[in-house]
Order: structure tokens, then sequence, then C-alpha cells
């Protein structure tokens, strides 16, 4: 019986064994190709070199924020009204503008809600129910007029769909939005309020909405 036993025993490994080598040798994976130069190289443009620094018509798009706002202790809750004034260095005409929402963070309705565990983290991402953005308002001036612009918000970005267009090469646009969020007590490592027997201290990041990035490697970074 013990012969027997160990005669299984023997079949079974070898048959193991052969797996993992059919499995190892049907491999497309080449180790070597870690240590190639041109390993995700990325060729040179006009804007920018391969290696990343700027080249002979290197642009960045700009933006200018005068902000009013005001924080309400007894509610917790921070009220503001942004203008944005950006100014598009790209070659590129912009048909629509992408701004951060950062507080949408703490909407129990986010992806960080999402990812978050059930059993909670040592931030208010899943447990704080009056977080995130409130967008009172957003507005652009053209032509001598205010336009008020419906803003399309999913998660913690905003589209601005324009009425006109933002030509390349310089021209400008000012934005305005009128908003208000409720400040999380545990919030995230910058932002919160902590509650000591002198009062309350309240540390504020993150606290307007702000311009998305547009670059001539990925466009818009949402």
């Amino acid at each position: 019986m013990k012969k027997f036993a160990s005669l299984c025993f023997y079949f079974l490994a070898v048959i193991i064994f052969s797996q993992n080598t059919i499995a190892q040798d049907s491999s497309v994976y080449n180790k070597n190709r870690v240590f190639d130069p041109n390993f995700l190289s990325r060729g040179g443009t006009e804007f920018r070199s391969a290696d990343g620094a700027p080249g002979p018509k290197y642009w960045q798009n700009s933006a200018d924020y005068s902000i009013q706002a005001t924080m309400d202790e007894k509610d917790t809750t921070l009220k503001g009204n942004v203008t944005i004034n950006y100014t598009n260095n790209s070659p590129d005409q912009l048909n629509y503008l992408w701004l951060q929402l950062d507080q949408n963070l703490f909407n129990p309705s986010s992806r960080g809600a999402a990812t978050t565990l059930v059993s909670g983290d040592r931030f208010d991402v899943k447990g704080y129910t009056k977080g995130g953005y409130h967008i009172r308002a957003a507005s652009v001036p053209y032509k001598g007029k205010i336009y008020k612009i419906d803003p399309v918000i999913t998660d913690t970005r905003m589209q601005l769909r324009l009425l006109f267009a933002v030509k390349p090469n310089g021209d400008k646009i000012s934005i305005t939005v009128n908003y208000f969020f409720s400040i999380p007590q545990y919030g995230a490592d910058r932002m919160g309020r902590l509650y000591t027997k002198n009062g309350v201290i309240y540390q504020l990041a993150q606290w307007y909405p702000r311009m998305c990035v547009y670059d001539d490697v990925e466009g818009w970074n949402t």
C-alpha cells in the first residue's frame, strides 16, 4: 500500500512539473526588455524633447484666480465666489473647459467612497453625508453679456461647455463659479477641523474649484 501511495505521489509530481515547464516555455515575457535602452521611449516633438525638456515651441496654459470666500463656524460651511482668468496658450481650440472639484471626494456617492472599506477609514470619505461641492452658478462674459453655463459634473470633475471657442495661441476667457461646501470633521490630511478646549482649529486645502491641466501629452488631465 505504501509502495502504491509513493508511486502515485511520484506520478503526480511529474505531471505538475511538466505543466509548469510547458507554461514557462509558452510565456512571451522577455526579461531582457526591461534593460532595453529604448524601453517605453517617446519621440521628441517641437513642443518637448524626447527626454521631457521644453522644446522650441513649448507652451503652458495659465490660470489666475480671484477668490472671495467666507467661513461660517456655526454650520462649518465655506462659501466662495471664484473668478478664473484662463489663457489658452496651446495651438488647439478649446470648446469646453475642465475643472477639479476636490471636495467631491467627500460626497457619499464618490469613487473614493466606493473604494473605501465597509468598516470605513480614518477620513470622512465614507461616513460624511453632507460632503461635496454645491455649485450655485457658473458663468462667462461674452460680447458684453454674462452667460450662465450649466456645468456637467462627474465625481470630482466639472466640465463647462462653452457658447464660443477659446482660440489658440493666447486667447483668454473669464469664468466665475459660485459655490459652497460643508467642511468635514476628519477630512483628509490637509482638510478638516479639530475641536480643542480653546476652540476649533480649521485646516483647509483644495477649497476652491481649480482648472485641470491641459498639455500636449494628454490634452485635458482630468
